[in-house]
């Protein structure tokens, strides 16, 4: 079945496949730099065990960077929205893991996902109280339960590991007084929020008109928007599904979000490496970064009058 022509065309015109092929080229340079800096990091100081949380989270971010080239070049503005969205709380938890002492950060991080596995294991044990709840829910849907029993101890006697006792402390303590589990970020009185971790690496800016904005699109509250004007001032439903109008301002903040998290990286642990990741940025591109920021795409939208 072919598509409906006014919601749906998979062909550009050439010189917008040319311009979203020229910006998916940049977020392919700076994907291309990113696969090296845990490489260049190294060099410098070697991961260790603690670091686990930070080079997941940043290949998780890396990930999801390449997901909006790839999204760029499709010329999908609407997909891209919760992509960016993900990539900027990304960004805050990794520059927060950075920034704060072990207990705050990678342990509580580390603590909170063997938490969270514990609690999955228990929901396949029919015998365990979780167990027992879930399957009200799921009905006669089975669960595969292969050694889960022995997966869940490991798990369990990781927790009484000495380097995690004080945090363990700190999170029993936390879901006693909230009574629910508390996110690793909030322990030893950190951030509760995602706008508190912004706050804290003195990025409200982006909190309040990036991931606030975002989030009215991730969950559906802003398809007002949709609706256009014409010049004679009809009003009607922009049909498209395919929004490129909206893809250079989100190009530009991937660009920049990524210029961000490298630095960091690089600054925490390889800083001799510092002024040579900047010199390639510069090189290859700042300038070509700068000028998506005035760029303006003008689309006809189908309109019905009121």
């Amino acid at each position: 079945m072919k598509p409906n022509k006014y919601m749906l065309v998979r062909k550009m015109e050439k010189e917008k496949e040319k311009f979203v092929h020229q910006m998916g080229l940049l977020l392919d340079e700076m994907v291309n730099y990113g696969t090296h800096v845990l490489d260049i990091c190294e060099k410098e100081k070697p991961f260790t065990e603690l670091d686990t949380p930070i080079g997941t989270t940043y290949t998780q971010f890396l990930s999801m960077l390449d997901g909006i080239s790839i999204l760029i070049r499709k010329g999908n503005g609407d997909a891209i929205k919760p992509v960016l969205r993900s990539l900027l709380e990304t960004k805050f938890n990794l520059e927060y893991l950075i920034k704060v002492e072990p207990e705050k950060g990678v342990l509580a991080y580390k603590l909170a996902h063997i938490h969270n596995q514990i609690k999955q294991l228990k929901r396949l044990d029919q015998k365990s109280d979780q167990g027992r709840e879930f399957s009200k829910t799921i009905g006669d849907v089975e669960l595969p339960t292969n050694n889960s029993n022995k997966r869940l101890q490991l798990l369990e006697d990781k927790l009484k590991s000495p380097k995690y006792k004080k945090v363990q402390e700190e999170w029993d303590r936390l879901k006693k007084q909230y009574k629910k589990e508390p996110l690793w970020h909030a322990l030893f009185q950190g951030q509760r929020t995602v706008k508190d971790i912004a706050d804290f690496l003195e990025q409200s800016v982006y909190y309040s008109i990036v991931y606030k904005e975002l989030s009215e699109d991730v969950h559906g509250g802003s398809t007002i928007k949709r609706l256009k004007k014409s010049a004679e001032d009809n009003i009607g439903i922009s049909p498209g599904i395919r929004r490129i109008e909206e893809i250079p301002a989100m190009a530009y903040l991937s660009i920049k979000f990524a210029e961000e998290v490298f630095s960091v990286m690089i600054k925490e642990y390889n800083s001799k490496e510092y002024a040579d990741f900047y010199g390639w940025f510069n090189k290859n591109i700042a300038l070509e970064h700068e000028k998506i920021a005035f760029i303006r795409v003008d689309t006809n939208h189908q309109l019905q009058k009121q």
